[in-house]
């Protein structure tokens, strides 16, 4: 029984073969409508599509404008922490809360980890979580198969500001300065027009910005606008079942830290738990068990990400993580994604509880 997964039919699969039959493969006007489309669901003006969560995180937190030191939780995503090391900029780790799983402190770069709300941050990684027309900060998302919609690969930055949809999305684009759509050409009327140190150039070859290729495809906005219009039964789905989880091991608070959610109409990502440490049994035990019975478990990305062998020589700023510790050692998650029925959640909450009447 999987923790995530991608759940999708003919609608999708009839919406690529049209963008196949096309021949236009590449970024368009499938891109553009999927772009409004999401910006419009989540109550944002503008949409950026780009192929990954990931990117998404690269172009918006590596393109703002920071101080050289950035506050960030130290239990997160490694591409939520890594654009912050690759534009330069010096990460500051502060603990977590367990339960929340959300910074004890305020930082920078928030993230709504596993879906729980995180109120702190000038911007926020929402790859996790979903709060239609509840945010104004540029936010980030994910449209991998584990996260609430899929289009294969693939992610969205969106913004309410025009001037830094405007840039983000020329360093999108290699950095061009032409706004025109692929396919397209002389959108603003005045292409041959523009000079570049005195000469005379083509407006598409203009570059204003230092930018990266981080474009997806039609195909895949195809894909997405279908997904789109399942989202809100996807996240119904999301609520119900982490409220089943909940109540079926709420008895169980002797043994772990249950999740708390900071808003009610949270559509978790996962379910999280972390064993006490006066528990009589060790995470190994338990995760072993639920995967011998079938039930895939996770653990918390990257725990304390200081401690991870990539960050071992990078220069970082950290507050005391003893909680980042604690979750690294002991947390681990089960799914409640929208692809689970009540009998697979109620399997969950039967292993669970056996394991633990065992001690």
């Amino acid at each position: 029984m999987p923790v995530s997964g991608q759940i999708s039919g003919d609608e999708e699969e009839n919406a690529m073969i049209e963008v196949v039959k096309s021949r236009h493969w590449a970024g368009g006007a499938k891109t553009a409508e999927f772009e409004r489309a999401f910006a419009d669901f989540l109550g944002y003006k503008h949409g950026i599509f780009v192929n990954s969560g990931s990117s998404a995180n690269l172009l918006m937190i590596g393109q703002h404008d920071w101080s050289s030191i950035v506050r960030v939780s130290g239990c997160s995503f490694p591409t939520t922490v890594n654009p912050i090391i690759q534009n330069g900029f010096t990460p500051y780790f502060v603990d977590i809360e367990i339960g929340t799983y959300l910074p004890k402190f305020s930082v920078d770069v928030g993230c709504h980890f596993l879906g729980n709300w995180c109120e702190s941050g000038k911007i926020v990684d929402s790859c996790d979580g979903m709060f239609p027309g509840e945010d104004t900060r540029t936010a980030t998302f994910s449209f991998y198969p584990a996260h609430f919609m899929s289009t294969g690969e693939g992610g969205m930055v969106l913004t309410n500001d025009t001037t830094e949809y405007t840039r983000l999305r020329s360093i999108r684009d290699w950095g061009r300065d032409c706004w025109c759509e692929p396919g397209h050409d002389n959108t603003c009327g005045h292409r041959f027009d523009y000079k570049v140190d005195g000469i005379s150039y083509d407006h598409k070859y203009v570059y204003s910005h230092i930018g990266y290729n981080l474009k997806a495809t039609d195909l895949q906005a195809a894909a997405g606008l279908e997904q789109l219009k399942k989202l809100p039964r996807f996240l119904e789905i999301r609520r119900r079942n982490f409220k089943r989880l909940y109540e079926g091991i709420r008895h169980l608070e002797d043994f772990f830290y249950l999740p708390i959610s900071e808003r009610e109409n949270t559509a978790w990502f996962g379910f999280p738990l972390t064993i006490r440490k006066t528990a009589p049994f060790k995470r190994h035990e338990i995760t072993h068990y639920l995967e011998d019975s079938g039930i895939a478990t996770r653990l918390m990305f990257g725990g304390n990400i200081t401690r991870q062998p990539a960050y071992k020589n990078i220069d970082y700023i950290a507050d005391p993580l003893p909680n980042c510790d604690i979750v690294m050692e002991n947390g681990f998650w089960v799914g409640c994604w929208h692809g689970l029925n009540d009998e697979q959640i109620d399997y969950t909450i039967d292993r669970i509880i056996n394991f633990v009447s065992k001690f």
